[in-house]
């Protein structure tokens, strides 16, 4: 393989892993205590979240315990949303069972389910809300929606929590390391088809790499 397709070939490859590292990530799960209590770079639909559990109200949680400041304010992006945890946070890794056992997620104590919610929207006075239900052991782990009380705290409550989310502070590549990589691959087609670098070293020519 000669100098200018290894060169091509590099610039690629470098390339493809700048975006590939940022959209395929896997989310960096916080524990503390050996519980789960959130997680950093949660993929939805393309849009990296940081997502905590916190047991309190509603309107301690958000300034109004309004729809406006809900990260998904449907019903859909919700259910989606949920499916998101149960697949990428609420997992068994190589030291904890978070997935086998509920009760190892921050708010919760039940060894049978922990239902983490996903505020969306407050309608008559009530918190509509779905919820990434995790079942112990071998159970199928399944999503729902339930309404309840923008005031309610879940502190008393042994199988509830919910997951705020935040858009994760991420560095995206550089604009303008993107922009130089873009210049430097077009300068040296252009040299290339110019036939500039021609010695007894090397020889470049669109032949070589085509």
């Amino acid at each position: 393989m000669n100098t200018a397709k290894t060169i091509l070939i590099s610039m690629s490859f470098f390339y493809s892993m700048i975006f590939s590292n940022f959209a395929g990530s896997t989310p960096i799960l916080l524990i503390d205590n050996d519980k789960l209590i959130g997680a950093i770079g949660v993929n939805i639909k393309g849009q990296l979240y940081d997502v905590e559990f916190i047991d309190t109200p509603c309107t301690q949680n958000y300034p109004s315990c309004s729809g406006a400041e809900f990260s998904f304010q449907t019903q859909s992006d919700a259910l989606y949303a949920a499916n998101e945890l149960l697949a990428q946070v609420l997992v068994n890794t190589s030291s904890h069972l978070f997935d086998t056992n509920p009760h190892d997620i921050f708010g919760c104590d039940s060894t049978i389910s922990c239902q983490v919610l996903i505020p969306f929207l407050v309608q008559s006075g009530l918190l509509n809300t779905a919820f990434a239900n995790n079942l112990s052991g071998t159970s199928v782990d399944n999503t729902g929606l339930v309404r309840i009380r923008p005031t309610d705290s879940l502190q008393s409550i042994n199988n509830r929590v919910f997951a705020r989310f935040n858009l994760a502070q991420v560095s995206e590549p550089s604009v303008f390391g993107v922009v130089a990589l873009i210049i430097m691959w077009f300068l040296i087609a252009k040299l290339l088809r110019r036939g500039f670098y021609n010695s007894q070293l090397m020889s470049w020519s669109l032949r070589d790499i085509i």
